[in-house]
């Protein structure tokens, strides 16, 4: 962290704004003036809340907590979204944990320091080992059956997604201002995760977003008029994650392409969603694209207006067979704006002419034309043509995704009811011989 950079308070996080750098001594910190974490005490645990409560204490100074209830009926859903799984998983946390009420804690830690460490689930990411020991001193105090009866966060980000999906943005964010003046209450909450009835506009969908994700907006209609048509794109880190947060249920059976939906507005709405690595366009671009993105001309973060211009260009040339009036005429307002030449001037008629470009601009930046791992993506153009037209092709082909029957047929077993307690069981069994 640089002296000069100014720390954010928690009432002005924002996901696109965190930054993590080495600190003075070792390790690494974040650019926010609290460090700030939460603790659920699910209900199978709730017997030793005392206990619990005293292991964290011994680590962090405990803020405030709340007792928060679920509808019983969604419970599966709520903990699918809140660990980022597919909402069509028939498995439950529940079974294991209960779907009772549970206890919500918010802790901080006054000496934070953040290092790589492997968590349970064997992912290697940055963490204040301060909070990874209180929670293995809580899940130890717990003495249930399953080990994982209390949930935390490990770093900033984690803290931020998860309490706004807990307690709803508004809340969170009066909780974060307590927090700020040395009052910090919560009041018994009786409610499900955000969204769990739909978005009542775009504006309070992305301003959940701005708490939980790194996303890019990349085109759609946003306004809330319940004609609007077409689907809305987004570029994310992870979009399994993404459509969780945001409680969109895939539209297909696979487990691989990005077609999801949810309501805004009153009004099912399709999402296709790309990630960093899937290849779409060259990973390095989406990168730069996710990392660059700001707020424009919409309350969604978008990437700028070069890296539009050219993607919708991309898009027109070679994903779409046939361009719509509408991309040609938001092609051409973009072009107006950068004030490119009329060279740059796109119809439907020459798709030669769009890919030279397009072709031109990629080798200018150092990028390539990869092949995607969702066909939905393909190209239009067959690679040779394209070598013709000196486009910058990737040398190594992706793995298609989509036509892997594993994957395919996973969410269908996964719905067979009768088998979710047989599985349940052999997991316990195998928690316990280990």
């Amino acid at each position: 962290m640089t002296p000069e950079a100014r720390r954010l308070l928690p009432s002005e996080y924002q996901r696109h704004l965190l930054r993590y750098d080495a600190a003075a001594s070792s390790g690494f910190m974040h650019n926010m003036t609290r460090d700030l974490h939460m603790f659920c005490i699910w209900e199978s645990a709730r017997h030793r809340t005392d206990e619990i409560l005293n292991a964290i204490s011994a680590e962090l100074n405990i803020i405030a907590s709340a007792e928060i209830e679920w509808t019983r009926s969604r419970s599966d859903e709520n903990f699918n979204r809140l660990y980022g799984r597919d909402l069509r998983q028939t498995y439950s946390k529940s079974n294991d944990v209960g779907s009772g009420p549970f206890l919500y804690v918010v802790a901080e830690d006054t000496n934070p320091g953040y290092v790589f460490w492997r968590n349970v689930s064997g992912k290697v990411e940055l963490t204040n080992p301060n909070v990874a020991r209180a929670k293995q001193s809580a899940r130890l105090s717990a003495m249930t059956d399953f080990p994982y009866s209390v949930h935390s966060s490990n770093s900033a980000a984690e803290f931020y997604r998860d309490s706004a999906l807990i307690l709803g943005a508004l809340r969170f964010r009066a909780l974060l201002d307590d927090v700020e003046t040395g009052s910090a209450e919560l009041d018994r909450v009786s409610s499900d995760l955000a969204g769990s009835d739909g978005w009542s506009s775009f504006g309070e969908l992305a301003d959940h977003l701005s708490l939980c994700c790194e996303y890019s907006f990349l085109r759609g209609d946003i306004s809330d008029d319940r004609d609007r048509e077409g689907d809305l794109d987004f570029l994310t880190r992870n979009c399994l994650d993404f459509a969780a947060v945001i409680g969109a249920r895939r539209r297909n059976l696979d487990q691989s392409s990005g077609h999801f939906f949810a309501e805004v507005s009153g009004i099912r709405t399709h999402f296709d969603l790309r990630e960093c690595g899937d290849n779409e366009i060259d990973p390095r671009w989406q990168e730069h694209m996710l990392i660059t993105s700001s707020r424009q001309a919409t309350e969604f973060l978008e990437p700028q207006l070069e890296d539009s211009y050219f993607y919708l260009l991309f898009h027109i040339a070679l994903q779409k067979k046939r361009a719509s009036q509408l991309r040609l005429d938001q092609l051409e307002t973009m072009r107006a704006k950068t004030g490119a030449p009329d060279e740059f001037q796109i119809d439907d008629t020459n798709r030669e002419h769009a890919i030279r470009l397009i072709s031109g601009w990629l080798r200018g930046r150092g990028f390539v034309i990869t092949t995607p791992q969702w066909p939905r993506n393909n190209l239009v153009v067959r690679r040779r043509r394209l070598r013709s037209w000196g486009a910058p092709l990737s040398r190594r082909s992706s793995r298609v995704l989509a036509v892997n029957p594993l994957r395919s047929i996973r969410p269908l077993l996964g719905q067979i009811s009768f088998l979710k307690k047989p599985v349940r069981l052999g997991r316990k069994l195998l928690l316990k011989l280990r």
